[in-house]
């Protein structure tokens, strides 16, 4: 398919480009200037991040459904895409690494893309330039200082594929099912490409360098490997079960995709498999390969949470005694920074887990962003208005992978927010408690399950559940968690061989207490009425217990405790693709040795 093209010349640090902001620097070691860092798509910061971090700032467009572009960053600037507010279509935006405060917006105006459109790709820093996918089926070159159009190639479909440039060549795929390699300032053909390739299904992922090939997988679930200087494809690798866009990596001389539950590695030369492991479960998101270890997620067989495998980038087999349990479920690209990973997922949450024991040591719960779209019969046809607003209103999740540059973490999550975490932003004020349970002064069945319960959150540098603390009457009592909602909650038992004793009639007082992850304590006190000729109060409790909620000193409350259930642990084989492995128990929180 040709391209149809506009260009116009950039010239850096003279009267076209110099502005105010100096010229865009060349790539250095605290930049992340594509998707997952590289055009290996490693995930792996070079930079030492270690939790826990606090909130420095946040910078919120509209709301984007399942936005799965991250922000990247060159210099003192980050980048990132999602819609502008109301019914404006998508917009890039260009911000203050240290501060969020916005240098431009492109397009200019306050409309954004035209027809509702949106960028669907994590944009690409290179040579000045920010390369960004669209909806409308073009790949757009914008200058990465001023703000301005310098060239765009158009498809014909959705560009959701983030772009590459090497070599001088420009790398990217288009719904149209066409891989490009373009002269980035021409739109010509790539010297020694004699034709574009054709995947024969949507390239909706973005392409991957790995040695002398570029590897292309498309919508049917392929993986095309075609040699860079020449375009000529050599080998396709066809996996048996869904693969999700962006979910490939190379490191360790492998590339490795999840396909449910089982994680492949393949040898990028010739497409052979070099060994394939089976978690219990599906995996969630893209694996991480660093220091001759891969670290990947499925779903926790065993709750609504993840387990996180550490597993032999040399044959696939366990390199930790078992997993550790994240809270949460994980729905996008974790990344690597020092000794630690970071992982995003339902509800907004952060986690990072420290990779040689597989501890949790840090947890978050972002709050949706309070500049919401006007959810109107027009702008979100066929969609219940009342749902669809409840909803909105809600939806912190991140699906974009995650971004660590110039020290900081960089989150992009569906309300349209890039949040910036740091060790170092100042954080003085504790958890904030709310909705109190039972009321203050109400009246209420001692009965069990008695119930009560409040919810915390913290805006600066989240709830640490181990200083979690609750006493009843002067006395202090067991306290659950639920990691996913916020609440703190007690209550009794009313089934099994140990069924509590209602409370007596009467005033009762209760006080839940917990520090944020930088020392700021909030206590949350409040008195009730017991009255036991009143029904039991399960139906109307804000919360009940479940196997997967966190409570300080229990199973995996920091990753290093385990219950009494096995679990299971990868294996390998080299026997060829599809092929069922795993089995063996362990626990979490012990590193095999050698």
């Amino acid at each position: 398919m040709a391209i149809s093209h506009r260009w116009a010349q950039l010239v850096c640090g003279g009267t076209v480009a110099a502005t105010a902001l100096g010229c865009v620097s060349a790539a250095v070691a605290s930049d992340w200037p594509e998707l997952r860092g590289n055009a290996q798509r490693t995930g792996v910061s070079s930079e030492t991040v270690a939790p826990p971090l606090a909130l420095l700032w946040r910078f919120t467009g509209g709301y984007q459904n399942a936005n799965s572009s991250a922000a990247v960053v060159s210099g003192k600037t980050a980048y990132f895409v999602t819609k502008g507010n109301g019914t404006q279509g998508g917009f890039l935006y260009a911000l203050d690494v240290e501060t969020g405060a916005k240098r431009w917006s492109f397009p200019q105006g306050e409309n954004g893309l035209p027809q509702s459109h949106v960028f669907s790709a994590t944009p690409t820093i290179a040579n000045g330039k920010v390369y960004v996918g669209s909806s409308d089926g073009a790949m757009y070159v914008i200058d990465a200082v001023t703000g301005q159009e310098v060239i765009k190639f158009n498809t014909g479909r959705p560009v959701n594929s983030s772009a590459i440039l090497a070599d001088n060549i420009l790398y990217f795929g288009s719904n149209s099912g066409t891989f490009y390699a373009l002269n980035p300032e021409t739109g010509e053909i790539a010297p020694g490409w004699r034709k574009n390739y054709d995947a024969g299904d949507a390239v909706n992922s973005a392409p991957l360098i790995a040695d002398t090939m570029v590897i292309v997988q498309s919508a049917d679930n392929t993986l095309h490997g075609v040699k860079r200087a020449t375009g000529i494809p050599k080998w396709k690798y066809r996996l048996p079960y869904g693969a999700n866009p962006n979910t490939l990596t190379y490191g360790d001389g492998s590339l490795y995709i999840p396909s449910g539950r089982r994680l492949f590695a393949i040898l990028p030369a010739s497409g052979a498999l070099r060994w394939a492991t089976e978690l219990p479960e599906d995996i969630m998101g893209a694996p991480v390969s660093v220091d001759g270890t891969v670290y990947v997620a499925c779903r926790d067989d065993q709750g609504s949470g993840a387990r996180l495998y550490a597993v032999k980038a040399s044959n696939g087999r366990g390199e930790w005694d078992g997993p550790a349990r994240i809270p949460n479920t994980i729905s996008s690209a974790p990344v690597v920074a020092g000794n630690f990973i970071y992982a995003a997922g339902s509800r907004g949450t952060l986690t990072a887990v420290d990779r040689e024991s597989g501890a949790v040591k840090w947890n978050y719960r972002m709050e949706a962003s309070s500049n919401r779209p006007a959810v109107t019969a027009s702008n979100f046809q066929g969609q219940d208005v009342a749902a669809t607003q409840a909803a909105v209103s809600k939806d912190v999740t991140v699906v974009a992978p995650l971004t660590i540059a110039d020290g900081t973490l960089l989150v992009v999550s569906n309300d349209g927010t890039l949040s910036a975490f740091r060790p170092d932003a100042p954080d003085t004020t504790g958890p904030v408690s709310t909705d109190q349970f039972p009321r203050t002064g109400s009246s209420i069945s001692g009965r069990p399950p008695f119930t009560a319960a409040v919810k915390f959150a913290d805006f600066g540098s989240g709830v640490n559940v181990d200083t979690l603390k609750a006493t009843l009457d002067g006395k202090q009592i067991e306290v659950g968690y639920d990691a996913l909602k916020g609440w703190a909650y007690f209550q009794t038992q009313s089934t099994g061989k140990m069924v509590d004793p209602p409370l007596s009639n009467g005033r009762h007082s209760i006080s839940f207490s917990v520090t944020d992850y930088a020392g700021n304590e909030t206590v949350s006190a409040w008195s009730f009425v017991v009255d036991n000729n009143l029904a039991p109060t399960a139906k109307s409790a804000p919360v009940a217990p479940k196997k997967t909620d966190l409570k300080p000193g229990a199973a995996n409350a920091t990753g290093g405790k385990t219950g009494n259930r096995p679990s299971a642990t990868p294996g390998s084989t080299g026997a060829g693709p599809g092929r069922p492995i795993g089995g063996g128990s362990g626990f979490p929180g012990r590193r095999r040795g050698n």
